[in-house]
């Protein structure tokens, strides 16, 4: 994602290049596609400036949070469902291949897995590493696990890495897209 100073590319850029990752099966025309990302983001040079947004919680599968984000900040780092949080540890490979399947997968920073302490130290150290400004919880209604971790969550990162915190509820329907724009975009105006 986006850890140096400038960030390369916007949240939306990134997931639009990434979004089929999971499920490729052209695996050199994938490769080539990320080079010509990397190529693109390297003359580019970077995006911004804006407030740095760290975005967890669900996964993006809806770009309407996405979206309304990046139109005052730029989203540097998605710990969410198909985020950093499950590639940022690899498999580690000089183990049996099934424990180490294992291992690494009960080791995810995902509320179904409780208590969920990794998370917590994942978001603190994705929070330093990326430089935020502030961190927006995404939460699909009816996504009961990211829900009730919302709260104490929001509390961690408020009182013990005192960083500004907001958290979304939403679904997939484009009802609320004012009332979201109206939360998101005081959230930034206040971290500026």
């Amino acid at each position: 994602m986006n850890t140096g100073k400038i960030p390369l590319l916007t949240g939306r850029e990134i997931t639009t290049a990434i979004s089929s990752g999971g499920l490729e099966i052209d695996i050199p025309g994938h490769i080539s596609r990320m080079k010509r990302v990397i190529d693109f983001a390297k003359i580019r040079g970077g995006v911004g400036p804006g407030p740095r947004i760290l975005l967890t919680g669900c996964p993006t599968t809806s770009r309407k949070v996405l979206n309304l984000i990046e139109e005052s900040a730029i989203v540097v780092a998605m710990e969410n469902c198909g985020g950093l949080k499950s590639i940022i540890e690899p498999v580690n490979e000089d183990n049996n291949p099934m424990l180490a399947l294992a291992q690494k997968y009960l080791n995810i920073a995902c509320p179904c897995l409780s208590p969920n302490h990794r998370r917590y130290e994942l978001l603190s150290q994705l929070a330093i590493q990326y430089s935020v400004d502030g961190i927006i919880d995404l939460t699909w209604r009816s996504c009961h696990t990211y829900n009730i971790e919302s709260q104490p969550l929001g509390k961690f990162i408020r009182d013990e890495l005192g960083i500004p915190f907001l958290q979304i509820e939403t679904d997939y329907s484009k009802s609320d897209i004012g009332w979201l724009k109206q939360r998101i975009d005081t959230f930034i105006d206040m971290i500026r």
